[in-house]
């Protein structure tokens, strides 16, 4: 069989070697910071109907902890106890 030529197009897709320059990396950092950036979204966007209830709740949470210390047996009468609790 003769040897025959190589197509130009096929001689430039070989991937070239030596060190891999720093614009190289930074190419691959911000891919990778786009990706996890836009998984990141579709998840909060997916899951706002579980995440906005449960949000909600961590704050009702934090609004009523001030009271619950004064609830105990030791700290509050009997009245005051009665009245939180409804």
């Amino acid at each position: 069989m003769p040897n025959l030529p190589i197509a130009p197009a096929l001689q430039s897709s070989r991937v070239p070697e030596g060190p891999v320059t720093s614009r190289e990396l930074n190419i691959v950092k911000i891919a990778a910071a786009l990706v996890t950036a836009a998984i990141l979204l579709a998840g909060l966007y997916y899951g706002r109907d579980i995440l906005i209830p449960l949000a909600i709740a961590f704050l009702i949470t934090f609004a009523l902890t001030p009271r619950s210390p004064g609830l105990s047996d030791e700290a509050s009468p009997d009245c005051s106890r009665r009245f939180w609790s409804w």
